[in-house]
């Protein structure tokens, strides 16, 4: 208060004395003089003064040097106070904004996140979108004559009429036999995929989409059924494994799903079901991992307006900075096949999901499948998702792997720790290197960042008892290794594990030794591991002397058929264990009765000496087949040796005198007739 009243005071009589009536030599002075004069001579009053002023309030440092006692100088306050924002009115905006607001302020993020496949996972079917050849010419698909062509923008697929099919089927008839039967035109409304597959929909009266039996193969640029997509029990029905897509697909592959359920009365009392499904946006988009945008675009545009420092929160999720738990909690949504719970699945399908990023409460009307070890295994059940011992068999569910991997359990470990949406290379998002495309030392990274002390080349040596920059050195071939089966490939298991013959003798599933190393028995691996630790070899009942991924190939059942085909087709094995031998276990696989299993071979054929230019259609009627598989067998009659026949004989561990062909026959029989249905 004593400094205000001096102020002014001193204010008052500069003005009196410089703006007061003077004699005329002082009414020359210009106003700016007069200003400059009262401005100047209010500083150096205002210095004389302020020593006053700062020992009247903090007598405490008056012996203080003068750079102290400024800063120490309280700031005046002004009078035109900015009101704080009430983060209420905002926080309870939960409406979706999409990718193009968060664009205008988030450019980097919207690119990065662009050009990847999450995007694309359902668009709307135009020019831009579709890679399927709709040239509307006839092609034989799975033994049918289908005909998918366009009008302009408009896309139509032409297949056999699906009640006719069932009719032929269940009267004993061979539909393939009609050259041209009965058919129906769908249009393409939309489409599913834009990376390996591209699956077609067609939307219905009632607003149902649902997709259509022919699938576009992006890797061989082909038309294959829908059902030869799948690992899945083979069926003669052409549309079997089409689906409705409005109440399950919607919900992983679109940001804010709504299916839109609702029961519609129609004439004379009688109601049906329809849909009016809606999403906030088609692809999995910002708001799929960030929350709906609404309050934060909202509070941003007001601080935009306002001065001022943001508040303490944003109003979006971020998910590096949730939890572990409820980081991949926000992955889990989509890569743990959470269902609805039977008593919140109307309220789902009517009201929409009930899944948002950062509130975990959502788990609670969701059932997350796991595999319960304390019953027993059952093959039709469990095994559509899990190995016996709890290890998922399939995409979309690294959610349950991860939470079996003690890095996760005792450590940090979240899907960020190896995936990035914004600083990754599109094909599988990883933060430290695509597969085969950087240095091992940097693929490392994803366990180097915390196993620090396997940074170093003698270390890595030294635990991996591989040299470094040898396949047998990068961390997930040994600790990730190939278990798990989708969209017609090996992939990856999330359930990061120590490597044991034992596993694989108890419940089937592949260890990462006989992976690499395709040539070798269980028991080598065992002995192996053993002579690394220091310890006795455990005990291995049942165990077989020769290849234990060619035993798979022969006897397993159709999941362990298909992941054994894919290790001796991959050729970052074939300089380990030798290729020439091969083909010949290869062969049994193009009769497999699972078409993927067919299609496996195929492939891994192809990386065979003299079988690159090998023609097979695997989904082709069973006559037709038979003729390729024979000229197949011949080729390799041509070029097969004894020494190979007798090597062929150790790998299958059959007897020197044991004819070859009797052999294979005689563990072909023993495959098991479980059906088989991995649920991707």
């Amino acid at each position: 208060m004593r400094c205000k009243f001096i102020l002014d005071f001193v204010e008052y009589v500069l003005d009196s004395v410089l703006l007061s009536p003077h004699p005329a030599s002082i009414t020359t002075v210009s106003t700016m003089s007069i200003r400059f004069a009262k401005g100047f001579l209010l500083l150096l009053l205002l210095f004389g003064v302020s020593g006053g002023c700062q020992r009247s309030l903090s007598p405490e440092v008056a012996d203080e040097p003068i750079a102290a006692r400024v800063e120490t100088v309280p700031v005046l306050e002004s009078t035109s106070e900015i009101e704080p924002i009430d983060l209420d009115e905002f926080r309870g905006s939960k409406d979706y904004v999409t990718s193009a607001t968060c664009q205008k302020c988030h450019t980097k993020q919207h690119s990065t996140w662009e050009s990847t496949y999450h995007r694309t996972m359902t668009q709307e079917a135009t020019p831009s979108s579709i890679q399927g050849n709709f040239d509307a010419k006839m092609v034989q698909v799975g033994g049918y004559p289908c005909i998918p062509g366009k009008q302009g923008d408009k896309y139509f697929m032409t297949v056999v009429h699906p009640a006719w099919d069932e009719q032929e089927i269940k009267a004993g008839r061979d539909p393939h036999a009609t050259p041209l039967p009965p058919a129906i035109m769908y249009s393409v409304d939309r489409v599913i995929g834009s990376h390996h597959q591209q699956v077609y929909l067609s939307r219905g009266e009632d607003g149902a989409y649902h997709t259509l039996p022919m699938v576009w193969n992006i890797k061989d640029k082909r038309w294959i059924t829908r059902k030869a997509s799948f690992l899945a029990e083979p069926r003669p029905n052409f549309f079997h494994k089409t689906k409705q897509w409005n109440n399950g697909c919607i919900f992983c592959h679109n940001t804010g799903p709504e299916p839109g359920l609702q029961q519609q009365t129609l004439d004379g009392g009688k109601s049906r079901f329809i849909w009016n499904s809606k999403v906030a946006e088609l692809g999995i988009a910002c708001e799929a991992c960030h929350g709906p945008g609404g309050g934060h675009s909202r509070l941003q545009q007001e601080l935009a307006k306002t001065k001022g420092t943001s508040p303490s929160e944003s109003l979006i999720v971020n998910p590096l900075k949730l939890s572990k738990e409820d980081s991949v909690l926000t992955c889990a949504r989509c890569h743990g096949k959470m269902i609805a719970k039977k008593e919140f699945d109307r309220q789902c399908l009517m009201e929409g999901d009930f899944f948002r990023p950062g509130e975990s409460d959502f788990v609670s009307r969701y059932d997350v499948p796991s595999r319960d070890e304390s019953k027993p295994f059952e093959e039709h059940v469990d095994g559509k998702y899990f190995w016996s011992d709890g290890t998922p068999r399939t995409t979309a569910l690294e959610y349950q792997g991860t939470l079996l991997s003690a890095c996760y359990k005792h450590g940090e470990m979240t899907c960020l720790s190896c995936h990035s949406m914004h600083n990754s290379a599109p094909n599988d998002q990883l933060k430290f290197g695509e597969n085969n495309e950087h240095a091992f030392a940097e693929q490392n990274r994803a366990c180097t960042q915390c196993h620090e002390q396997f940074k170093d080349d003698s270390a890595i040596a030294q635990h991996t008892h591989h040299s470094p920059g040898s396949t047998g050195s990068l961390c997930y071939n040994c600790h990730m290794p190939y278990q798990a089966y989708s969209l017609l490939k090996r992939v990856r298991s999330h359930r990061i594990s120590i490597p044991t013959a034992n596993s694989t003798l108890d419940s089937g599933i592949p260890n990462a030794c006989n992976q690499c190393h395709v040539d070798q028995s269980l028991d080598w691996t065992n002995r192996s591991l053993a002579k690394w630790t220091g310890k006795e070899p455990t005990k291995m009942d049942n165990s077989t002397s020769g290849s234990a991924t060619a035993a798979h190939a022969l006897t397993g059942n159709a999941f362990q058929r298909a992941l054994a085909i894919e290790q001796l087709g991959a050729p970052e094995n074939f300089e380990l264990s030798g290729v020439d031998w091969r083909a010949r276990v290869l062969l049994e696989s193009l009769d497999d009765r699972y078409e993927a299993n067919r299609y496996l071979a195929y492939r891994a054929l192809q990386k065979m000496p003299g079988f690159e230019e090998l023609t097979f259609d695997y989904i082709a009627p069973e006559t037709d087949r038979a003729k390729q598989i024979a000229d197949a067998k011949v080729r390799w009659q041509k070029q097969e040796t004894e020494s190979q026949r007798r090597r062929l004989r150790t790998l299958l561990g059959g007897d020197s005198e044991e004819n070859l062909d009797d052999l294979i026959d005689r563990l072909k029989k023993q495959r098991p007739t479980v059906a088989i249905e991995i649920m991707e």
